[in-house]
């Protein structure tokens, strides 16, 4: 390298000098150059000392000077250009890599050529960049959000390849990310209908106690138990699940459906009386009363016990003895299957359930639920 680009460049990075701020939960103000924006902390300088502080104690922290053209692919962004877009934010990373814009920026400009390509019908090159993110910028705060933002885009495109090597490549990080992959690639095997290699890596995930994601394995395990007709374990399964305290809303709304219905099968196969019929009813009644559901997941398991508990309602105003208990337990039935009818009639319960549980609310004496 020359002299004279040498000086070039130690005069460009001297321009680069930025105004940033972090702001403390404790209502502190530091003014300082944000030198780097990691997973965990923030490392800044204050004249010539350098200092880091975790996220935990910052309550918002300010960069100043971004690159120009992140500005313009903004605009072009806000403005469904797409292609300008990705141009604009091209040219911002190539001032980073000039030295005409600061490196802290970085990661963010990769961010945004992912959304932009993604946007514009590219899923390879939004892929592409967020991969690159990954490279360049290390441990980052953006990191785990790539991964997220790479997850939505390659189930988007149903594109299983690029999942699993990104999963493969995800599973390489600490917990809980590490185990966020697993989720995923045990989701992605039971969405193939893999429900065997599904189970095991549910039961895997299920097994490991304090992290984030284990309620959504048990969920999954127990939704894999129904797909392969393991009543027993379904059973055992959503009981515990049931049982445990402070079970989220969306695993009570799983385990609910699910032991319903198991018991629900039972019931109708059982003799006059109460027994299994009241315990069914009780376990969609329980699965309703967490409601209404948070996701799409949520909302199939939400019909089921929607579905499940007209079903119940109407095999025990049958077996009822007295015709106040009748009457109450027919309206049960008809509110249970209105809710089902008018808000969950896309999922896979209510679709099934269809004419015929319509008919046997409108006509509570005839069929058996």
């Amino acid at each position: 390298m020359s002299r004279m680009v040498a000086l070039l460049l130690v005069l460009c990075a001297a321009g680069l000098e930025a105004d940033d701020s972090i702001r403390l939960q404790d209502g502190t103000a530091i003014q300082c150059e944000i030198v780097r924006l990691g997973r965990a902390a923030i490392v800044y300088r204050e004249g010539a000392k350098e200092s880091s502080i975790e996220y935990a104690k910052v309550a918002s922290w300010t960069l100043d000077s971004p690159p120009a053209r992140l500005r313009q692919g903004d605009a072009a962004l806000a403005a469904r250009d797409q292609e300008g877009a990705l141009a604009a934010y091209r040219g911002a990373l190539a001032d980073i890599e000039a030295g005409k814009a600061r490196e802290v920026h970085r990661q963010f400009v990769y961010q945004k050529i992912a959304s932009a390509a993604n946007a514009s019908g590219d899923a390879t090159a939004a892929l592409e960049a967020l991969k690159a993110l990954r490279e360049r910028c290390g441990d980052c705060r953006l990191r785990d959000d790539s991964y997220a933002q790479g997850i939505d885009i390659a189930r988007s495109v149903k594109d299983r390849g690029a999942l699993d090597a990104l999963l493969l490549e995800m599973r390489g990080e600490p917990e809980p990310l590490r185990g966020q992959a697993d989720l995923e690639l045990a989701r992605a095997r039971y969405e193939a209908s893999s429900f065997e290699e599904a189970l095991s890596l549910f039961g895997d995930l299920a097994a490991r106690s304090g992290q984030p994601y284990v309620s959504e394995a048990v969920m999954g395990r127990i939704r894999t138990l129904r797909a392969l007709d393991r009543t027993s374990d379904l059973v055992t399964a959503a009981r515990a699940a049931l049982d445990a305290e402070a079970a989220p809303p969306a695993l009570i709304q799983t385990a609910g459906a699910a032991l319903g219905e198991a018991l629900l099968l039972e019931a109708k196969a059982a003799e006059a009386g109460a027994g299994p019929c009241r315990d069914a009813y009780l376990a969609f009644a329980k699965a309703i009363s967490a409601g209404p559901p948070s996701s799409e997941e949520g909302a199939g398991d939400y019909g089921r016990a929607l579905v499940g508990g007209a079903r119940a309602s109407l095999l025990l105003s049958r077996r009822a003895k007295r015709e106040t208990e009748k009457g109450a337990l027919r309206k049960r039935a008809a509110a249970y299957w209105a809710e089902a009818s008018t808000s969950y009639s896309k999922t896979d319960a209510v679709k099934a359930a269809g004419k015929e549980l319509e008919e046997l609310v409108s006509n509570p004496s005839t069929g058996d639920g």
